[in-house]
């Protein structure tokens, strides 16, 4: 594997161990939720923008390769998690929204294309409408942290909707 592709691979891995705020190793084996979920997160992300970006740079990239950065899994650990992804984007509406929106944290943060039309507006439109305050708080700070959106057009923006006075 690239010293590129390592190195954008365990990017990646951190944006989603700090938006998930795990304690540990994304690749543990711990198998909880917000593990889960991030291994899930990863593997999708992985195989399905990163393929496309290092196709074109003639890169071998596959389901081994995704499972050898992972702490050298079995690449059907790769595939069963990719399978949840997909079963759960077409069943859970928040699942597939906070996908969508880490998404495109990720690639603003790598500075590729984003994937969809999402916008850091639409992010928090979309989080205040599916998620708790806990959750929002970590999107915002996500967002703010990785340089992606400045506080104040957050207040503003939250202003504007009448969602935040100033009181």
């Amino acid at each position: 594997m690239s010293d590129d592709l390592k190195n954008i691979l365990t990017r990646v891995k951190k944006f989603i161990e700090d938006y998930l705020q795990l304690d540990e190793d994304l690749f543990c084996k711990n198998r909880n939720r917000g593990f889960t979920k991030g291994r899930q997160y990863f593997v999708a992300y992985a195989f399905n923008n990163l393929k496309k970006h290092f196709k074109r740079t003639k890169h071998d990239f596959g389901y081994q390769k995704i499972a050898d950065f992972m702490n050298n899994r079995n690449h059907c650990t790769v595939i069963h998690a990719l399978r949840k992804y997909e079963d759960l984007m077409y069943s859970d509406r928040e699942y597939r929204e906070e996908s969508k929106g880490l998404f495109y944290l990720i690639d603003s943060a790598l500075n590729f294309k984003a994937s969809d039309e999402y916008t850091a507006k639409q992010i928090i439109i979309g989080s205040l409408e599916l998620h708790s305050e806990v959750q929002i708080s970590k999107m915002l700070s996500v967002l703010v942290d990785n340089d992606l959106i400045i506080l104040s057009d957050i207040v503003n923006f939250l202003h504007s909707k009448k969602i935040l006075t100033n009181e």
